[in-house]
Formats: structure tokens, sequence, C-alpha cells
């Protein structure tokens, strides 16, 4: 490697062969990596359970990546033996710091950025994975909200967090035109007219603070006003999960009124936002919140918890209505003042023209470019 030359090592847990919010970040900050480094630096993206033939090849030439598919000992081999020459390390998630250490010890002059997605900086950290974070690397937070909780929770010092936001995937539909589409109205037995609320979560029977029981707790008071309403709630759940919510609703009589879709596919998204009269996630501990600027980047009304990072998503309500996630009353009163208004094609394309400004992928490259400057030289 020539003195003039950078290597960027970023070691993740899964990017490609998985879904989820994690795993969006990853790809697209794989991308504005290999777009903002210079063409003669070297860029390796490492995931330690996706398969080399995953890479979608948008993102990453295959040069760029390498999977393992859950074989942690040469992950972890080859993720060292990378870093020997290394500038800047970026680790996915705080448990890969066991290898950041490793990697450390080797080459002690090579930078380590972890990236904080949430919830998991909101737990007990071991203490010499804390020590190390402390002593030896840069945190690059999703959100002021969740830096805030670092600091506060774990002693971490300010000025070794920075705050990169999540952005739209830059292979995400972005629509011009904001009809329903009528084959999903088919699909999902929806009467004509119908007012619909979306929402689309990770459900798991270890964590209830996505807020979805309680907007399904709130649809009898709602449906005293609005008689055809109709709650979609898309996103993978657990067995258990899923039967609990079962049980809510037929213990409510909410069958027609409460429909649990499932998983929607990356290439569906688009079009169930267009669905949505509005897109309601009332979370209390996110972290940021990607599907909001879909949500908003597809003109979709949205109402969101004013708790968490969600906030810092819709742009402390330029986006979207902030309501206290445990005030049902709120909830309500949210939903009626929402509907009261129909969206017209300006309103939703100045949400969305708002969205892409501050959340489009050009303004995350420029941004993770001016937080790579002090690491690495970048024409």
């Amino acid at each position: 490697m020539t003195y003039d030359q950078n290597k960027v090592l970023f070691l993740t847990l899964s990017v490609f062969s998985d879904t989820g919010g994690i795993q969006k970040v990853c790809r697209t900050l794989s991308k504005t990596l290999k777009e903002v480094l210079h063409p003669n630096d070297q860029l390796q993206v490492l995931s330690l359970c996706d398969q080399s033939q995953d890479l979608d090849s948008r993102y990453l030439d295959f040069n760029n990546f390498r999977g393992f598919g859950y074989k942690r000992l040469r992950f972890c081999l080859h993720a060292i033996k990378q870093g020997l020459s290394a500038n800047v390390i970026i680790l996915s998630h705080i448990n890969l710091i066991p290898i950041g250490s490793l990697i450390k010890t080797t080459n002690p002059r090579a930078q380590i950025i972890v990236l904080a997605h949430g919830i998991e900086f909101w737990q007990p950290i071991t203490w010499w994975r804390m020590n190390f974070l402390k002593k030896h690397c840069f945190l690059w937070s999703v959100s002021q909200f969740t830096s805030k909780k670092i600091q506060e929770l774990h002693g971490v010092q300010g000025r070794n967090i920075s705050i990169l936001h999540n952005c739209l995937d830059p292979f995400f539909q972005i629509p011009c035109k904001f009809g329903k589409p009528s084959h999903l109205i088919d699909r999902y037995h929806i009467k004509v007219g119908a007012i619909i609320l979306l929402g689309i979560s990770r459900m798991a029977s270890y964590e209830h603070d996505k807020g979805y029981d309680r907007v399904i707790n709130s649809i009898p008071a709602l449906l005293k006003v609005y008689p055809n309403l109709c709650y979609l709630l898309a996103g993978k759940a657990d067995a258990i999960e899923t039967e609990r919510l079962n049980a809510i609703i037929l213990d409510k009589g909410l069958q027609q009124h409460v429909k649990l879709i499932g998983y929607i596919k990356e290439e569906e998204l688009t079009e169930h936002y267009l669905l949505a009269d509005i897109f309601i996630m009332i979370s209390k501990k996110e972290g940021f919140g990607l599907v909001f600027l879909e949500a908003a980047a597809c003109g979709c009304k949205i109402i969101c918890g004013n708790i968490d990072g969600s906030s810092e998503a819709v742009l402390h309500g330029k986006l979207g209505k902030q309501i206290n996630p445990s005030n049902n009353r709120q909830l309500q009163l949210a939903v009626s003042i929402s509907l009261q208004s129909n969206q017209h094609n300006n309103q939703s394309k100045n949400l969305q023209k708002i969205c892409m400004e501050h959340f489009g992928f050009p303004a995350y490259n420029h941004k993770v470019k001016q937080l790579l400057t002090p690491f690495i030289k970048i024409s």
C-alpha cells in the first residue's frame, strides 16, 4: 500500500441475506464508502452471516465483498489479516468489538469506528467492551437521542460521538404519482373507500415498545367515528407474538379492521406506503426509524412517538405529527386531525421534497465524507 493510499475495512454481521433496518444501513453505507473513497483506495466489506454469492452488485463490486456464512473463526482470522494494513475499521455493531480489539492490538494506528443504531446500546454492556469503546473507538450514532442515551448510560464522552442519520436506500422507488394501488386493495380485501392506517415493524414477543398493540387497542374508539377504518400491520413476527396479537384482535372483534399482512418485499414497499392514508408507528425506543423516511418519500401522512429517535426522523414535526406514545387520547386525536384534511398531490410532493433534501442518498454521502475526513485523506 502506497503512502497516499487508504484502506477501509467494514465489518458487518449481515448485509444482503437478511432484512431489517441495520441491514439496510449496512448496504447503503457500503455503497457510500465505495463512492466517496478514491478509486485507488482499498475497500473491503466482510460479513459474518452472508455468503459471498448474496452480494447485490448494485451496492458493491465482487472484489469489495466477502461473506463467511456464519463461519466465525474464518471471519475473525480474515478480518484480523485485512485489518493489519487498514487505516480505518468500521464495525456495524457493538458485538463486533472483540474483533476490533484484536485488530487494534496488531495494528495500533488503525482508527476504529462503531455504528450505534439504538437499542443495542440501551442495555448493560460488559465492562471490558465499554472500556475498549471509550479508549479506542469513535461512535457514529444514528441520532442525537441515541447519542444522549449512550452518554447517560455509559459515560461515553460526547466529543467521541458523531451523528450520522440514516438515509433512504439509494434504490428505494420514489413515486411520481400518489394514488392508491387497486391491486393491493383487492389483495387485502379492503372495502372501497376505506381509511387505511399502515404500520411496518418487527414484531417480537420479547420487545413490546414499537406501539402496534397500542394502536390496535385504540381501533374500537376510532371505529365509532370512522367505521370504515382498517389497520394493516406489516412485518415479520415470531409465533408467540402472532398468537398474542391475534388473540387481542379476536377478543375485540376487529377481524375486519386489523390485518396482519406479514413481511413486505422491498419492491412492494412504495405501493404499500401509497395505499396508506396514515403511516403510524408510536414506538418508545426507536433509535431513528427508516420507515418514517420511506413513508415521507411516498408523500404519506405520519404519526410517531415523541420520546425517542423518531422525532429526528420526522424533523421534529416537519414530516409528521408527534404524540406521547402512551397517551391513547393523543393518538385518537392525531388520527382524527390527520383525516380531517385530504392530502393533495402538492402536499405529498412537498413532504417528499423535504424528505429527499434531508435524507436522500447525496446528502448522506456528503455527511459520510465529512466524518471520514479526520481519519483519512479524501480527494
